[in-house]
């Protein structure tokens, strides 16, 4: 498989969002229309029967059973390695897939393939999705394809269910599949399917794909095949199609110029923003408190919540392992963002952990806040409770108090809410940063699992 040229450093940011993200409420829930008509007319332009038509155009299976949209006389498949219960998957269906339809595939210049390519340790839900997406595919082509795109549509609403089975049995209906034969296939061949499901996902990483979307570009005519990973911009689609059209090889991301008004790397998560801030010690240029190693190879951004359930849950059980594995050791950088979610209480809280780092204090406090959130959290006015807390490590009340009062550090806090309303759909997250790769973890991931891909990503980063 040829790479026409490296993604330049970060480019995993990309696909975490931060330079076109998904909002923090995520996508609202549909209405879905009528399910797309069947045509068995005669289609000269597909040499023969073309049984099956989505929004007007081709739609069928491939030899291997992979769902396909577009003409097969295409001169470019792109294959589309995905994940239903990745945001930036979704970002992609949702935002970028339907102009590339549009121009590309309704033209006849580009078949779409769909595979499977769930990140099952990350996202719980996807093999699920993607296996009630079969059951909906046994059912006809033109109805895989409306299934495909309700559940990216309502990702939000199903992505955090213990048992999505009813949610897709629903969506399974709504995309026009016949309810008894949709259950009957759940309930007898889901362990076949799962296994079709996570054969594509092998297939995935034998082709080198680590994170998803990832798109593999096969130029029918001589069979050159292109590797493009992460949600990118409809600009660089454009691009490598243009240069596909042309005999020419697709350039590099980093090569395309930027459209204008669209999302750059925020500070926060440059190197310079991570860099050590040397009139506040423990703080970033960008002002965030840090622990670990400014040098280390990884970085980890946390968006946290001190009244979030979650978050005291990673900040007591999974924090203390991961700190004494990879940030004492200097492996990882370990900053910390807050993203209030929960009303006055949560703001307040962040507001109280800020004025403690200004007396240098950030993580004594970050720590007691999350120890008596029973208490202060359920308290009318938790004033009192914040206060105390100040005192137990010793701040000095008075210039406390007026920290907390201070517009400023309000502000502060509403910059970090503001930072991570791209990413987070819900505290806590995680981005982690290193090398040229970026990863988002949404949730209070289990420790073994945490540290199982901190060590994978800092062997990345270190490199041999």
């Amino acid at each position: 498989m040829k790479s026409p040229a490296l993604l330049p450093a970060l480019w995993g940011l990309i696909a975490l969002g931060l330079l076109a993200g998904c909002a923090v409420q995520g996508f609202p829930p549909p209405v879905p229309p009528p399910a797309p008509p069947i045509s068995t007319a005669q289609d000269p332009a597909e040499g023969g029967l073309a049984p099956e038509r989505y929004q007007g155009m081709p739609v069928g299976f491939t030899d291997e059973g992979d769902p396909y949209w577009g003409s097969l006389k295409a001169p470019v498949t792109v294959y589309e390695y995905s994940d239903y219960q990745c945001p930036f998957c979704a970002q992609h269906v949702l935002q970028i897939e339907p102009t590339l339809v549009e121009r590309f595939v309704a033209s006849g210049q580009m078949r779409l393939v769909f595979r499977d390519f769930p990140l099952e340790r990350l996202h719980p839900n996807a093999v699920p999705a993607a296996i009630a997406a079969r059951c909906v595919a046994e059912q006809g082509a033109s109805l895989f394809w409306r299934m495909h795109d309700l559940l990216f549509q309502t990702q939000d609403q199903w992505a955090s269910l213990e048992d999505p089975a009813a949610f897709f049995a629903r969506l399974a209906r709504d995309a026009g599949a016949d309810s008894v034969r949709f259950a009957l296939c759940m309930a007898d061949r889901a362990d076949t399917l799962r296994e079709q499901v996570l054969a594509s996902a092998a297939e995935a990483r034998a082709q080198g794909y680590d994170a998803a979307p990832a798109f593999r570009f096969v130029v029918e005519e001589n069979g050159e095949e292109y590797a493009l990973v992460g949600a990118q911009p409809y600009r660089v689609f454009a691009a490598w199609m243009d240069a596909l059209a042309v005999g020419e090889t697709p350039p590099g991301p980093e090569q395309i110029p930027s459209d204008p008004g669209e999302r750059q790397v925020p500070f926060w998560a440059t190197r310079e923003g991570l860099a050590p801030d040397p009139e506040r010690p423990g703080y970033t240029r960008a002002g965030d408190p840090y622990r670990g190693d400014p040098a280390a190879p990884l970085a980890v951004v946390e968006f946290s919540d001190f009244q979030c359930p979650f978050c005291r849950q990673h900040a007591q059980t999974t924090q203390p392992v991961l700190h004494e594995q990879f940030v004492a050791t200097g492996k990882v950088l370990w900053v910390f963002k807050h993203f209030p979610s929960l009303g006055k209480r949560s703001f307040a809280a962040s507001v109280a952990a800020e004025c403690a780092g200004r007396q240098g204090k950030f993580w004594e406090m970050y720590e007691r806040l999350f120890q008596a959130q029973d208490t202060w959290a359920q308290e009318p006015d938790p004033d009192p409770a914040f206060t105390r807390l100040a005192a137990a490590i010793d701040l000095d009340l008075k210039a406390f108090q007026r920290c907390r009062a201070d517009e400023q550090v309000q502000a502060a806090v509403r910059r970090d809410q503001e930072d991570g309303s791209p990413l987070v759909r819900g505290t806590p997250t995680f981005v982690i940063l290193g090398g040229d790769r970026g990863r988002l973890v949404p949730g209070a991931l289990a420790v073994d699992l945490f540290a199982a891909l901190l060590e994978q990503l800092y062997t990345e980063a270190i490199g041999p």
